[in-house]
């Protein structure tokens, strides 16, 4: 159903009740996130805005773990939708205070998927304008350099 082209309200009302499944059967319901994920692309606004929604619900809230996925909402950061831009920025915000190592820890990796998908300059500097100030620790600092290099 998230893949087709079908109305934008059922695939919003079909991502609530994933997310609601999630919660409940979070074992029987994790092979279907990569579609979750791929409607963070949608060409709809409402559909992104749920999808962002639902993820960041189950993210802040410790139903699901943050992996490298969320190189899909890193690349929202550049929406078209300057409500859906604010949600991208409120994630990174939320979750940096909710885990301050959480961002660090996946940056190498969400620099190099960012890099592999051929995403816009435009989309990865702002990404970086946006996420890098949260990793406020020289120690932090240098060792992500290490990394990177």
């Amino acid at each position: 159903m998230l893949e087709a082209d079908s109305d934008p309200i059922i695939k919003t009302n079909v991502l609530i009740g994933i997310g609601d499944l999630y919660h409940r059967y979070p074992n029987i319901i994790e092979k279907y996130l990569p579609f979750v994920y791929r409607s963070l692309s949608d060409k709809n606004n409402r559909v992104r805005k749920t999808c962002l929604m639902v993820i960041t619900h189950l993210v802040l809230n410790d139903m699901l773990k943050v992996k490298a996925e969320i190189s899909s909402i890193a690349v929202l950061i550049e929406d078209e939708d300057i409500r859906i831009q604010n949600m991208v920025k409120l994630f990174f915000h939320e979750l940096n205070k909710k885990d301050p190592k959480a961002i660090y820890n996946l940056l190498p990796e969400l620099i190099g998927r960012l890099s592999t998908e051929k995403v816009d300059s435009s989309v990865f500097l702002n990404f970086c304008e946006n996420v890098l100030p949260h990793i406020d620790k020289d120690k932090q600092s240098e060792l992500l350099i290490e990394k990177l290099c």
